[in-house]
């Protein structure tokens, strides 16, 4: 009786509850305020780190990029909450991502405006690293705030 006492209460800790659910499509910025216990808070999804602040009211505030290439379906939202006293709190959320609608469009161009030569080539591959390497820097931005 001890062991599926111990093993009832073991599910319940670890099994995460869905306590919202949010939608979005491809292509999205989502801006999600909740209502999570006080301490430090990060939120994870799509395998990254999104940003969080703690607003006037005591919600939490976060914004999440939805890639153009993300699968459609159920994601989930990860937060962590830290305290000093209690330590870390998990919750859970589900993100259920739509096929974005996009407009194709197909041009063409004269062979010299595809084709180049050394020089050019160089050019043009570090240009494409350093905005490759602008993807990934992180900014300390939010997206809803007003500058005045």
């Amino acid at each position: 009786m001890k062991r599926l006492l111990f093993s009832i209460l073991l599910l319940m800790a670890v099994t995460p509850v869905y306590a919202e659910a949010y939608r979005a499509v491809q292509g999205d910025m989502l801006t999600i305020e909740r209502a999570l216990p006080d301490g430090t808070v990060a939120l994870h999804c799509f395998g990254k780190a999104w940003p969080a602040i703690r607003t006037e009211t005591g919600m939490v505030r976060a914004w999440v990029g939805v890639d153009l290439k993300t699968r459609p379906g159920s994601h989930s939202l990860k937060w962590s909450v830290a305290t000093p006293k209690a330590g870390t709190a998990q919750f859970v959320d589900r993100l259920t991502v739509s096929k974005g609608e996009f407009r194709v469009s197909h041009i063409t161009v004269d062979r010299k405006m595809a084709v180049f030569g050394k020089e050019e080539l160089k050019r043009i591959r570090a240009d494409q690293k350093r905005l490759k390497n602008s993807y990934i820097a992180k900014v300390d931005a939010q997206p809803d705030l007003q500058i005045s």
